[in-house]
């Protein structure tokens, strides 16, 4: 996140401002001592262009999908992990449902 808002040339309180949050909590977000919750990751993300698993994970590219993760680590995949990922991207509904139930069982463990 801190990348994204540098590159935006905007310092936290800025962004705080855009997201109706303080600079405290854009400094906690940057510094892993907090997650930003569903609303606001989904902002910060339309804000950047960018998708949620890499800016909360690295994960991936910051502009693509499912694939880039797949070719990317495709090594390190086993078969039921790559045939996951396909099944993914064949039901968008599902992936979105499936997103949406893992984000809150992080959030509700």
């Amino acid at each position: 996140m801190r990348r994204c808002r540098k590159l935006s040339d905007l310092n936290q309180q800025q962004l705080g401002e855009r997201l109706e949050l303080s600079r405290q909590m854009i400094n906690s977000y940057e510094n892993d001592r907090a997650l930003p919750p569903p609303g606001t990751l989904e902002k910060i993300c339309n804000l950047y262009g960018v998708k949620p698993w890499w800016l909360l994970y690295g994960v991936g590219s910051p502009y693509g999908g499912l694939q880039d993760i797949a070719q990317k680590e495709d090594e390190d995949l086993s078969n039921v992990q790559r045939m996951l990922i396909d099944y993914i991207r064949a039901n968008k509904n599902f992936a979105d449902q499936l997103a949406i139930t893992l984000w809150n069982k992080t959030l509700n463990p």
